[in-house]
């Protein structure tokens, strides 16, 4: 049975969706064929929308700016919002028109967090906001205790309390006021991103390499030649055969021995000498 195409990202399915998109590279994972087979490799858990947006969120597309926004890119952007005030989606067809190396997250996040002039960016929260972030919360915590309700989605969960607040604003204040054992949720999901981001423990150098198998060498091969180490310098005697030199290297352990025992004798016959 299929998990719901809702479900949180797990590690598991974060590390098939990485090495997928390094077997095909990220120029193809972008079109429709590329994530279709992400899909398939995920076993169709997530759909189109949902994995576009986790490549662009996790900073995975090369082809992506992330550089700081400049003066020039801000100024462009407060046209752009005036100039598609009307339409449905004006931060997406200002990403499409004019900022396409942006990710379509980022260009909403930068008009909403420090440019948009209805929502209070500067303010502090009010004791009344407090009490409504806290208590709307906490009565969602208990909630899902009895009842199978989705996580909490603060983009919905903003724009229903606090249409004037952006939801950066809106859950920093949380993460802020709330309690520790409150926050076990949080915490989990920012250490997976952040994993994510630094390559920490989701994909190793080993995913990318293509490794040949070496062969299984026999080593007791021809081992029944006798090897004889005689003389001053461990060299081969006139006992030795031709290739005793290449069965030295190969037995190392048993001529090491007889190397060793041949010194101690001479020496002791030195020794009884003396």
């Amino acid at each position: 049975q299929l998990k719901p195409i809702h479900a949180d990202w797990t590690i598991e399915e974060d590390r098939v969706m990485l090495a997928t998109m390094a077997a095909l590279g990220p120029q193809h994972v972008l079109d429709f064929h590329g994530v279709m087979t992400v899909s398939a490799m995920l076993g169709h858990t997530k759909n189109i929308k949902q994995i576009l947006a986790r490549i662009n969120q996790s900073l995975l597309n090369p082809s992506l700016d992330h550089s700081q926004w400049n003066k020039d890119d801000q100024r462009r952007l407060t046209l752009c919002m005036k100039a598609y005030k009307n339409d449905p989606s004006p931060t997406l067809k200002a990403n499409l028109y004019h900022f396409p190396n942006r990710n379509p997250t980022m260009v909403s996040a930068k008009w909403n967090r420090s440019l948009n002039p209805d929502i209070n960016s500067c303010a502090g929260f009010t004791e009344a906001e407090d009490e409504l972030v806290r208590r709307t919360i906490l009565e969602r915590r208990e909630k899902k205790k009895t009842q199978a309700i989705e996580p909490i989605r603060w983009t919905q969960y903003a724009r229903e309390y606090f249409p004037n607040r952006s939801v950066y604003q809106v859950k920093t204040r949380w993460l802020d006021m709330a309690e520790p054992g409150d926050l076990m949720e949080t915490y989990e999901k920012a250490a997976l991103s952040t994993r994510l981001k630094k390559d920490q423990d989701i994909l190793s150098a080993e995913d990318f390499v293509v490794q040949t198998v070496p062969m299984n060498i026999d080593t007791n091969m021809n081992m029944d030649v006798d090897v004889h180490v005689g003389g001053t310098h461990g060299g081969g005697g006139s006992g030795g055969k031709k290739n005793g030199s290449s069965n030295h290297h190969g037995d190392n352990s048993d001529s090491t021995s007889d190397v060793n025992g041949d010194t101690r004798t001479k020496k002791k016959q030195k020794k009884q000498k003396l």
